[in-house]
């Protein structure tokens, strides 16, 4: 017998209801295990107890009014409030806000982002120079500033130093962009 088949038989034991076998049985678990006694003791004292206490009278009806009651809980629609309704755990009002902050954040990190390459402005007016993303650097060091080309000044007098080649900025991956105005 383990302690589980021990404690199902508790009762059955102390109100003499148990067959022989199984009192034998339950008494030699008594004796292997001290503590099965003071369990025995404690459920002995607790009946005992609930023995001497008075009896408590219900009115003869209320068997059928708990009954009754018992059906109506049962049959009645759930009505659940709208503070406990959640969606994916949240209630509506914080899944919303956390949605707003979201597509805000998602906003502010494309703004971030260089789409286009580099883009620099000049002096000139309504010119600005455009680099591509793949240039590390958006004047090549091999361009000396006074190679520079500005409004007055033709770019095929100017040459590369690498290849003695007239100098091109759509070469370099540079561009004009010029307002149309």
């Amino acid at each position: 017998m383990d302690r589980y088949q021990f404690e199902d038989c508790l009762s059955d034991y102390i109100e003499n209801n148990l067959s022989p076998s199984k009192r034998k049985e339950f008494e030699e678990y008594l004796k292997a295990h001290s503590s099965g006694e003071e369990l025995v003791d404690s459920v002995r004292e607790l009946m005992d107890s609930m023995k001497s206490m008075s009896e408590i009278k219900a009115s003869p009806d209320f068997m059928g009014k708990l009954q009754q009651r018992i059906e109506a809980e049962k049959n009645r629609p759930s009505l659940q409030s709208p503070e406990k309704r959640t969606y994916l755990g949240f209630a509506p009002f914080h899944l919303g806000m956390m949605v707003v902050v979201l597509v805000g954040l998602i906003f502010v990190g494309m703004e971030l982002l260089p789409t286009n390459g580099i883009t620099i402005p000049t002096a000139q007016p309504n010119i600005e120079l455009s680099f591509p993303q793949d240039l590390p650097d958006p004047v090549p060091p091999d361009i000396k500033k006074d190679e520079m080309v500005t409004l007055e000044q033709d770019s095929s007098a100017i040459k590369d130093q690498d290849a003695k080649a007239p100098f091109d900025l759509d070469k370099r991956g540079a561009t004009f962009v010029k307002d149309q105005k």
